[in-house]
């Protein structure tokens, strides 16, 4: 008497079918089903008799992708074969739901399944819950084919959807609905960056691969339908040049980039906020004994940025950002700041420059860059910060220092300026990192043998108060700090605790904070 031989005839997701050959002289059958490995007497405990005519045995009510052990025996009398066994496993239920965004289109796939008869696929600009999958209305669900296994969805520019895919089977009907979650392409220009910078002008250069149409407007809100619908002109040169404005005009640039293959189709327009440069004869000067000192409590009008469509500097009160308690909401010191800030987090580093105005340092022995800064990070994921200097505003920026690293807290910085220039300037420069933003505060260009002349006056409130040649410096300021004349006329305010008041010649003044006020000679 020989033992059947068996083998798996059908394997669909909830059901494997088992067929046998006969076994010669055998009066009946023996068989156990388990969805793990039993012992001799368990088998004995649990076998199953099963008429010698039966070639076949299908195991139902199994999960996709079990295990499915079957044993099967040949019994004459007291005699007995060993148990054939055989495992399997049903089919694996993986549908591989998945969306790759393209330049001008999304591909949603998904995995080919075996025994399914079709699928349907959702696709909204919100998150469904169950009830809501289940309501939706049949007009618009998409009934796609398992083969190829691919549905190209062309929506709007960036913009986040959310793909649901639901197979039928022909054992089990549909399945649950799988999710996924895209977010489709804006392809904007690659390097662009600003040449020929000057207080009446610019010119905007980008690496070009296809036709793009430029406009330059004053308004900072032009919608996507609104900047469509205005003139505007096709430019393949990669190169566009603003001319005419006024010292720190600022000028909004819109770009947008059309495609041959798709008979025209063109992304969103991208925004770059751009503003021309002070006026030459803004420079500020600094000498030995008197500072250049920004502390951003104020407009800061003599700065300049260029700043990207998701990017963009900005005075703010700490990072301006209140998701997580590791975040910063306050400036080091007073009451604002500047902030680089990631307005529409993206995967592409776009970068922003925050530009000084231009500075007399020729004068200056052994000129340094003092300022306290924050990176914060989101998860793991920060913003980058480079500071660049260059001896003109025509000439090409220099390296002082970078950093690629978060930091939980304000953080102090002292870097020697390596040459002097009468037309300096200072550069910020931040980088999309899908961060938090890089917070800058108190910066200060100063000789570093800067000390302050010997103390004038000390509030009773304990603010203390210097004088040097021309400017007055109040440490320890309450509510801020006015200067005026002995006869009350108010020569110049200021914010934080820390301030350097320029005044235009010297003389006897009157120092107003936290409502006392102190005189004080100015040589």
């Amino acid at each position: 008497m020989n033992a059947p031989s068996v083998s798996v005839s059908d394997i669909r997701y909830t059901s494997i079918t088992y067929t046998w050959s006969a076994s010669a002289l055998a009066e009946k059958l023996q068989y156990v089903v388990a969805n793990h490995n039993l012992s001799d007497s368990e088998l004995e405990d649990s076998a199953q008799d099963m008429a010698i005519s039966e070639h076949s045995y299908t195991a139902t009510g199994l999960n996709a992708n079990s295990l499915c052990n079957f044993y099967i025996r040949a019994v004459k009398g007291d005699q007995k074969t060993a148990w054939t066994k055989t495992q399997s496993y049903t089919l694996y239920r993986g549908n591989g739901l998945g969306a790759t965004t393209r330049i001008w289109w999304t591909e949603i796939t998904w995995s080919e399944q075996k025994y399914a008869s079709e699928a349907q696929l959702i696709i909204s600009e919100t998150n469904l819950s169950e009830d809501q999958l289940e309501s939706y209305p049949e007009s618009n669900r998409i009934n796609v084919s398992l083969k190829p296994t691919i549905y190209t969805f062309y929506g709007d520019y960036n913009t986040t959807y959310h793909a649901y895919l639901r197979i039928k089977y022909d054992d089990i009907g549909y399945d649950s609905w799988a999710h996924e979650e895209f977010t489709t392409g804006l392809p904007t220009p690659i390097k662009l960056h600003v040449t020929n910078h000057s207080s009446t002008g610019f010119t905007v250069k980008w690496d070009h691969d296809k036709t793009h149409a430029v406009l330059v407007s004053n308004q900072s809100n032009l919608s996507n339908e609104q900047l469509n619908s205005m003139a505007y002109e096709l430019n393949d040169e990669g190169e566009y040049t603003v001319s005419g404005l006024a010292p720190n005009e600022t000028v909004y640039f819109y770009i947008t980039k059309s495609h041959d293959d798709t008979h025209g189709r063109a992304t969103r327009w991208a925004r770059y906020c751009i503003s021309a440069k002070p006026a030459v004869d803004e420079t500020i000067t600094v000498s030995n004994d008197v500072p250049f000192i920004e502390d951003f409590n104020d407009a800061a009008p003599l700065w300049s940025t260029i700043a990207t469509d998701n990017t963009y500097w900005a005075i703010a009160d700490g990072s301006n950002r209140n998701e997580t308690a590791i975040i910063k909401t306050q400036a080091f010191e007073g009451e604002q700041n500047i902030c680089f800030i990631n307005a529409s987090p993206s995967s592409d580093p776009n970068t922003s420059e925050l530009i000084s105005p231009v500075l007399n340092i020729d004068g200056v022995t052994n000129p340094i860059l003092t300022f306290y800064y924050g990176i914060y990070r989101w998860n793991t994921d920060y913003d980058n910060l480079e500071v660049n200097y260059r001896l003109s505003p025509a000439s090409e920026w220099k390296n002082l220092m970078s950093v690629d690293t978060y930091n939980d807290q304000w953080d102090f910085v002292s870097v020697n300026l390596p040459e002097t220039s009468p037309t300096l300037q200072i550069e910020f420069k931040g980088t999309n990192g899908y961060g938090y933003g890089v917070m800058i505060d108190k910066l200060r260009v100063q000789s570093a043998n800067y000390t302050q002349i010997s103390q004038q006056a000390t509030a009773g409130n304990g603010a203390k108060i210097y004088a040097g040649k021309n400017c007055i410096h109040v440490q320890g300021a309450i509510g801020g700090v006015t200067v005026t004349t002995l006869t009350g006329q108010t020569i110049a305010t200021a914010k934080g605790e820390d301030a350097l008041i320029h005044v235009a010649q010297g003389g006897i003044y009157l120092v107003h904070t936290g409502g006392l006020t102190c005189k004080v000679l100015v040589p």
